[in-house]
């Protein structure tokens, strides 16, 4: 078994190095960074499940509606996923993916962001 750093994942970690070889951090590959997870992670105690077709289609719509409220603001999509606005977005991307919610609920919530940052 290799060596580990102290205070590293691997260290607290209950997965072999096979294991390890085949996860990531969540934090280096979650590049949009939404509030909400769109995919399983792990606490180091399992082995987390793929992404799904349906939670990579959330994921890209969420994106989408977050990049266009951000431009609207005026700040990073990373800002506005850090913040409530971006937290409020998740239920229309998980809406919308489904077949049920519509485009009216995102644009009367994205009026109300505008309105809430002026």
């Amino acid at each position: 078994m290799a060596k580990t750093v102290p205070g590293s994942r691997e260290e607290d970690s209950w997965f072999s190095e096979e294991q390890l070889a085949k996860v990531a951090p969540a934090d280096e590959v979650d590049e949009l960074r939404s509030p909400i997870p769109t995919q399983m992670v792990s606490n180091g105690e399992y082995m987390p499940e793929p992404q799904t077709e349906q939670q990579k289609r959330v994921e890209a719509r969420l994106k989408e509606l977050a990049d266009t409220a951000a431009k609207k603001l005026g700040v990073s999509r990373r800002a506005f996923l850090g913040s409530s606005g971006g937290n409020g977005q998740d239920h229309p991307a998980h809406s919308q993916t489904r077949g049920g919610g519509s485009a009216a609920t995102t644009a009367s919530r994205g009026e109300r962001l505008d309105l809430a940052a002026r």
